[in-house]
């Protein structure tokens, strides 16, 4: 037996040793009642009697010694104390800001999937495998979730019931016996790429409305960034990011993002934008310049030579506190463009500037045959399809002869 495993079976001998003192103090039923659960009166945080139940006297044991422990946690207290070590065991400040905007989506989803419901307030250790399944078919009923939003709904209850059980607040993860595969046919279908994608004849429209901002208000830099973005499509946050000196002669160096810190009370003080030394999959890239590319940044660089002579950044921006503009203003000038338009923005189609990485993607794709791995490094998606095939880097006059014919038809 190693070290670790005599450590692991002295920790279990105490833990039984403590219980056993624990339940020594109580007077347990030697029968259960007419409906066939075990009681015992406890006393609460509260000082106020209250019953604890079982449906065996062993699982009342188990209860009894999680309640005299203060171990007793709802899922709702289980998630917060989650979240809460979380955040106490990042300490690196840029990794620290990530991990504040996970905690801020996750909690958002959380509200929507638990908050008010009865649920959130059951007592982790008495979470039946039956009632995870019923909350999960009452959110994808009145949610109607397509994947993305049922992976979520299942990440919050496995990351709080897994922490539970490492915690000792459940014997059993009953998360795991749940098979979710029962609950497919209540998934709504995907939308169509193609729907998730401006037309070209959209797409036109915006870059004239682009260059209206360039005549008029030469000095607007947003205007630049949204045509950047059409032409690379760079995810929203990596951006503002971009200095000069991450472009070479044939590539621009993608290695951080700008990521938006909502207010949170006793951990951030005011809703701000944040620049962090990472992509949003911790992973750089570069991206291959090609020509219509390299006409944008020479006009790029001549606009601020006239008007921000003095900064690094690609897209700067002197009101801001980092001195380059913000993934939200982008959003804003394109959500004003399309309203000028009439193109129509809809939630459910969900849109947005994103829509410009899928359009980029498709031309690219569709000029290389289907090059997938050459879209994974140009795009920064999932590296499983490079890493299956043990790329080790792209053939770059090729893949700007691939950009060159994908941008000729915009």
């Amino acid at each position: 037996m190693g070290d670790y495993d005599r450590l692991e079976a002295v920790k279990s001998m105490y833990r039984k040793l403590e219980k056993e003192a624990i339940i020594s103090n109580y007077t347990l039923p030697k029968k259960p009642s007419k409906d066939g659960y075990y009681r015992v009166n406890v006393t609460d945080a509260t000082k106020k009697r209250t019953t604890i139940s079982a449906k065996s006297i062993e699982k009342l044991k188990e209860k009894l010694y999680l309640h005299e422990k203060g171990m007793t946690k709802t899922f709702k207290e289980m998630f917060e104390l989650f979240e809460e070590r979380r955040l106490k065991w990042t300490t690196n400040k840029d990794k620290r800001a990530s991990v504040i905007n996970t905690i801020q989506k996750e909690k958002s989803e959380y509200k929507r999937f638990f908050s008010g419901t009865e649920f959130e307030n059951l007592p982790m250790e008495d979470i039946t495998k039956e009632q995870i399944e019923e909350i999960v078919y009452l959110n994808l009923k009145k949610h109607l979730l397509r994947k993305k939003g049922f992976h979520s709904l299942k990440g919050i209850l496995r990351m709080t019931f897994r922490f539970a059980y490492e915690e000792y607040v459940v014997r059993d993860n009953v998360f795991e016996r749940v098979n979710f595969q029962k609950f497919n046919n209540m998934i709504q279908d995907e939308i169509p790429i193609k729907d998730r994608c401006h037309t070209d004849k959209e797409i036109k429209l915006i870059l004239d409305k682009i260059k209206w901002y360039y005549k008029n208000r030469p000095y607007y830099v947003p205007a630049y960034a949204l045509e950047f973005q059409i032409l690379t499509g760079l995810r929203r946050g990596e951006i503002p990011p971009l200095r000069w000196s991450d472009i070479d002669e044939t590539s621009i160096h993608i290695a951080r993002e700008q990521i938006t810190l909502q207010k949170v009370k006793g951990i951030v003080d005011k809703r701000r934008f944040q620049i962090v030394p990472h992509t949003k999959t911790y992973k750089d890239r570069n991206i291959v310049r090609f020509d219509v590319l390299d006409e944008f940044l020479k006009r790029l660089k001549e606009m601020q030579n006239r008007f921000y002579p003095n900064s690094e950044f690609l897209f700067p921006d002197d009101r801001q506190e980092m001195e380059v503009i913000t993934n939200e203003t982008v959003y804003k000038l394109y959500s004003r463009i399309c309203k000028k338009c009439g193109i129509k923005i809809s939630k459910d189609l969900i849109k947005g500037t994103h829509s410009f990485r899928r359009n980029a993607v498709t031309r690219l794709l569709n000029e290389s045959g289907g090059n997938t791995l050459l879209a994974s490094s140009q795009f920064g998606h999932s590296a499983v399809v490079a890493m299956k095939h043990y790329y080790t880097g792209m053939n770059e006059e090729k893949a700007r002869e691939m950009l060159n014919k994908a941008h000729e038809k915009i």
